[in-house]
């Protein structure tokens, strides 16, 4: 693992001396990382969903509906077999209608329609702007809540993770379902690629999150979403 990291760490020093476009720090160093916080935790997985698009209806009603559907996340760590088996997702969503039957998340992108998403990412470079990078989250998060709800009891009693990456800084943050809107909790500075001390401070926090999904949010998803009342 320390050979990752010292990689993760060399890697985000070309990244920065580069000014290289957001692709090339994903590629680089922030795939790199999140492969390595999941490797040999068996059901979970992570999935550059850079292509993925938010099903229309999932995305609040707005005059610019259309613009904000394009505004995607860039990363998911989701549950999978054995820990979530394929065949009771599928089960499930024979109940629902529509393009969302195809899917148990807010977008049919096929590597997530049976994974369920417990944490979502959202990258920048170092001059991104952070702005965008929160709405893009919270429109997101606002469809995967969306997505829940009609699966699951009003309003959703989980807090789902969020993760900002500024070029070699991690943000984590929190959402939660309250009756009247979606609530984004400011949380903490988790750690910076750009050492060695940096990278397993966030390799830390994502195994924290990964130890929650596997505990809490899937028991959560279990009992709620997969067994309704």
């Amino acid at each position: 693992e320390l050979k990752v990291v010292k990689d993760v760490r060399d890697a985000t020093s070309f990244c920065k001396a580069k000014h290289v476009h957001e692709p090339t720090w994903n590629e680089r160093v922030h795939s790199r990382i999140l492969q390595q916080a999941v490797k040999h935790l068996p059901g979970l997985e992570y999935h550059n969903i850079t292509t993925a698009r938010v099903i229309k209806g999932l995305v609040p009603a707005n005059k610019y509906g259309e613009e904000l559907k394009k505004k995607i996340v860039d990363y998911a760590i989701t549950l999978q077999d054995p820990l979530i088996a394929e065949e009771h997702i599928t089960r499930r969503l024979a109940s629902s209608t529509g393009r969302l039957y195809r899917t148990i998340n807010p977008s049919d992108y096929s590597p997530l329609c049976h994974e369920p998403i417990a944490v979502s990412i959202e990258t920048k470079t170092p001059d991104g702007s952070r702005e965008k990078a929160l709405v893009q989250l919270s429109i997101w998060v606002t469809a995967h809540f969306n997505r829940l709800r009609a699966l699951a009891p009003d309003p959703i009693t989980v807090t789902l993770p969020l993760i900002f990456v500024s070029g070699e800084h991690w943000e984590l943050m929190f959402a939660r379902d309250l009756d009247d809107c979606i609530e984004i909790i400011d949380g903490m500075i988790i750690g910076s690629t750009g050492t060695i001390l940096g990278c397993y401070k966030i390799l830390t926090a994502l195994r924290h999150l990964c130890g929650w999904a596997l505990s809490t949010f899937q028991r959560w998803f279990v009992d709620n979403v997969l067994t309704p009342e």
